[in-house]
């Protein structure tokens, strides 16, 4: 309970502590993407409600996390993120990740990047990641796509996992934007039923972007989590955290971001 309590207090001072206009900021829940020329720092007070859920896209039940991305040049960038949650054990977590960010490629509308950071899991696990991004934002829509790599320093799991995601967003208006997201985690379970986490899982889910004024941003949106295959995982020591094998569950997130 203490956990949850400094985790919603840093998703308060993550609100108040706060600044460029909310058009610089992305319209995306999942989709990574590099942090817009002109922004000094974005930051975001997050609150998720998650049923069978996986890392990195979110913990069990209600979550809260509070995040930051802070530009240091025109080439570098560093994200950082802390979250709370509880696990199948219905123990309370925390998790954090950390990434450094570097954009070489901007050219118009098109961005391309990678980072390597490491992320400290709700399950205890502590992983390494690199990722590449892409993106192409324009002033009535949106397109983003990264590949995050990881290896996890614990056993009984997979030693480089892949987390694909894709997202596409249209302005309706000057101020709303809607699109959709989609994440994708071990999709080698598509061919290999003995993927060792479990086979493929999948979200997919609508997400809507509101600029409430020239600097604060609204983000809303979810989907159903699908498991393509039977879930074999056991983590080592932690059968509880397991996940339930065949069975659909869900994300529901809520997003406020300022950009200064």
């Amino acid at each position: 309970m203490r956990l949850t309590r400094a985790a919603v207090g840093m998703c308060i001072a993550g609100v108040v502590f706060i600044g460029v206009p909310a058009a610089a900021q992305s319209p995306f829940l999942f989709a990574t993407q590099p942090t817009a020329l002109g922004v000094r720092m974005v930051t975001a007070a997050d609150a998720g409600y998650n049923v069978r859920a996986f890392e990195p896209v979110a913990g069990e039940r209600l979550e809260p996390r509070a995040a930051v991305a802070a530009t240091l040049s025109p080439l570098f960038s560093l994200q950082g993120q802390l979250g709370a949650a509880s696990m199948l054990d219905r123990r309370t977590r925390v998790s954090e990740q950390m990434e450094l960010m570097m954009t070489p490629v901007r050219s118009g509308a098109i961005a391309l990047g990678s980072s390597f950071g490491v992320r400290h899991e709700y399950s205890g696990a502590t992983a390494a990641l690199a990722r590449v991004v892409g993106a192409r934002t324009t002033g009535r829509s949106a397109l983003a796509a990264d590949v995050l790599i990881e290896h996890p320093f614990v056993s009984g799991r997979d030693a480089v996992d892949v987390i694909t995601t894709v997202g596409a967003t249209h302005a309706l208006t000057q101020r709303i934007w809607l699109g959709v997201e989609a994440v994708g985690s071990d999709l080698e379970g598509f061919w290999n039923s003995e993927e060792a986490e479990g086979g493929a899982t999948l979200l997919v889910g609508p997400t809507l972007a509101v600029a409430v004024s020239d600097h604060w941003r609204l983000v809303v949106g979810g989907g159903p989590v699908l498991r393509a295959t039977t879930d074999h995982a056991m983590l080592e020591g932690n059968p509880s955290l397991a996940l339930p094998s065949g069975r659909a569950g869900y994300v529901i997130r809520t997003s406020v971001r300022r950009a200064w």
